[in-house]
């Protein structure tokens, strides 16, 4: 995946090399063929932004990376509907890192509601929106987001085991 400054300088290298093509060789076809990847990269760099390394640094736990890939994107409505969904993920759990709760819980019903398609991505989005409403004391919408937590369909380990640890947190405030 290219940094957007890649990228562009790609782009512009792609469309002076197509018009050299043409003006000094008259090479029509190679021309063609270089605008065409220019117009590629171009249509990728406003219909995928750079979901996929903000997801990537999501990964390896480096969430002050993620943030930075996703404020490189300036108009997440051009997106295609499923990058949108994952732009809202993503954008939703490095709000919940700055414990910024309202506003990730915010975009993570977004991103439910853009067609989130994952099944750990949904358990995680989820997940999270349990907790948010467990810290606010709002037991019922908790449990209401744990089942669906266990409904997505997740085997990942790991989001079984901050379940379980979130439904037994809510039995005691529950007592």
């Amino acid at each position: 995946m290219f940094s957007p400054r890649f990228r562009f300088f790609l782009i512009i290298l792609l469309l002076v090399s197509g018009s050299a093509a043409v003006f000094v060789y008259f090479a029509w076809a190679a021309a063609g063929i270089l605008w065409a990847t220019a117009a590629l990269l171009l249509y990728g760099h406003f219909r995928h932004g750079t979901i996929i390394p903000a997801l990537w640094a999501l990964r390896k736990g480096d969430v002050e990376q993620a943030g930075e890939q996703l404020a490189l994107i300036k108009r997440p409505e051009w997106l295609t509907h499923r990058y949108r969904a994952y732009y809202f993920f993503a954008m939703g759990l490095v709000g919940f890192y700055h414990k910024r709760f309202e506003d990730g819980a915010n975009f993570l019903k977004e991103a439910i509601q853009q067609g989130l398609s994952g099944k750990n991505e949904l358990a995680i989005a989820y997940l999270n929106l349990a907790h948010a409403a467990f810290l606010q004391k709002n037991y019922a919408e908790a449990q209401e987001f744990l089942e669906k937590t266990t409904q997505a369909g997740s085997d990942d380990l790991y989001l079984k085991q901050r379940v379980e640890e979130l439904q037994q947190a809510l039995l005691k405030s529950e007592k």
